[in-house]
């Protein structure tokens, strides 16, 4: 079972013995070269905007590798059965915001999706995700994107689904609204967003730096075009305290 409490550790603590993604900053990852020209990971063209100065934050804060970089380890966990919960909403192209090492992003192949996206900040944990994703064998093409989520490097109207655990609450309430118009702006119309994080204060960490309650994650999101079709407190399985919601662009 994996504990929400220790989810976030360093890379020493997260490798596994014998895992073919033990051994994960390879020479000529894809993942290296991501961080091009005018990324907003590297160079952001905006000098001195909030995008900038909030991707030197999130480079010094979000420097962790989340444990168990394995997808199997995480179906016991209440993201996979949160995941399975909403399976009618996943199809087409889908993506993970905050998808640190992969393992969790990995599950959507059980979806059968046309193809996958990771998007995380953390370039350690995305060359991870890229050794993880191909030691699977899957015809379904995966890709991971170092990027900033509150500017993320993809046309609009791109996916069908986006899904996003334990991430909202890692991002400043200064840049929640960057956040959620870009996530409006990369799903297209009819498409769905499946969301958890901790409810309100639970699950103390120092890389939380907001909290929401039902009222506040939905007037959020509806404040940006969305629709929200469930929010609430998610005491469903063993991993207790989640706050859980659909939001639907139209």
């Amino acid at each position: 079972m994996v504990n929400e409490n220790n989810m976030e550790k360093t890379i020493e603590d997260s490798r596994i013995e014998d895992s073919p993604i033990k051994d994960s900053r390879i020479e000529d990852s894809p993942i290296k070269d991501s961080r091009i020209e005018n990324s907003p990971i590297k160079d952001s063209p905006i000098k001195d905007s909030p995008i900038e100065d909030s991707t030197i934050e999130y480079l010094k804060k979000e420097n962790y590798i989340t444990v168990y970089p394995n997808p199997e380890l995480w179906k016991n966990h209440a993201n996979y059965y949160i995941m399975k919960s909403a399976k009618e909403y996943i199809h087409g192209s889908v993506a993970d915001l905050g998808s640190n090492n992969g393992a969790c992003t990995l599950l959507l192949l059980e979806f059968n999706p046309e193809s996958i996206y990771g998007f995380d900040i953390n370039i350690n944990a995305l060359e991870i995700a890229y050794k993880l994703a191909t030691s699977i064998k899957t015809n379904i093409p995966i890709n991971f994107i170092c990027a900033n989520l509150c500017k993320i490097p993809i046309e609009s109207n791109k996916f069908d689904f986006l899904m996003s655990f334990h991430t909202l609450e890692h991002i400043y309430p200064k840049d929640a609204d960057l956040f959620v118009s870009e996530s409006f702006r990369i799903l297209k119309p009819n498409g769905h967003f499946l969301i958890s994080i901790p409810y309100d204060h639970n699950y103390p960490d120092d890389h939380h730096v907001a909290f929401y309650v039902e009222k506040t994650l939905a007037n959020l999101f509806e404040k940006h075009g969305f629709i929200t079709l469930e929010c609430f407190k998610d005491d469903r399985f063993e991993e207790k305290d989640l706050l859980t919601a659909i939001f639907k662009k139209l």
